[in-house]
């Protein structure tokens, strides 16, 4: 997140991306799983690609998001491991604030956390902001955030009229039905092979040498690398 607070504070359009999954080496990763599914890693970084592209389109030569504006991205587990339960998340509008559900507090008596009721002032926000936060499932939240925390004193904020005009069709509202899957609606997730053991992806190969790369073998870039190269990516030339 640091990174990309850095980069739209000099103006770069960026994107933070979470995942349920743990950091994965590029090397490390699988051609095929367990499942005969891709490895997670790939299956994220293909949901980061696609979204980030989406934007791009969407803003069809323009600013991919306007100064001063971020987008958070929390991906969740994907279980291509062992199913195929979620491997194919929508994307869905958000807010990262509202709707929250669960307040605990420490009973030195019992020595265990109890449930408690949510103070009210934790659900408060502007009445512009209509967007709700999703229950957790499979379902990947997008949330615009601003580096300007100060309300708004009028209809616009900061410099953006309508958070949804810049929203690209892959990301939907919340709510709506039915919802397509952030890879798009017949995306194979097939691994290489479903019935040999997993492969391990071979390294690069050394310096001045040459390599015939697969598309499927680029997107098996891990989520962590490919945030990098989204900060930059998404600066418009």
């Amino acid at each position: 997140m640091a990174a990309t607070y850095v980069a739209i504070e000099r103006g770069i359009p960026a994107m933070a991306f979470w995942t349920g999954n743990e950091a994965t080496v590029y090397s490390s990763l699988n051609t095929s799983t367990k499942a005969g599914l891709q490895d997670p890693a790939t299956i994220n970084a293909r949901l980061a690609s696609n979204l980030v592209q989406a934007f791009i389109s969407k803003a069809n030569g323009d600013r991919v998001l306007p100064e001063g504006y971020g987008v958070t991205v929390d991906l969740p587990y994907i279980t291509s491991e062992t199913s195929d339960e979620c491997t194919n998340p929508p994307f869905v509008l958000t807010r990262a604030t509202q709707d929250v559900g669960v307040k605990v507090a420490y009973n030195h008596k019992s020595g265990v956390f109890n449930r408690m009721h949510t103070d009210a002032g934790y659900n408060q926000f502007e009445a512009t902001d209509t967007v709700s936060t999703v229950a957790p499932k499979c379902l990947s939240a997008v949330t615009v955030f601003s580096l300007d925390y100060d309300a708004s004193h009028r209809r616009q904020c900061f410099n953006l009229a309508d958070v949804t005009a810049i929203i690209p069709v892959l990301v939907h509202s919340n709510g709506t039905t039915p919802l397509t899957g952030g890879l798009g609606a017949n995306a194979s997730i097939a691994g290489n092979s479903s019935s040999q053991p997993p492969t391990p992806v071979e390294a690069p190969p050394p310096s001045g040498q040459t390599a015939v790369t697969s598309i499927a073998t680029l997107a098996q870039w891990s989520v962590n690398l490919l945030v990098l190269g989204l900060v930059v990516g998404m600066t418009l030339l």
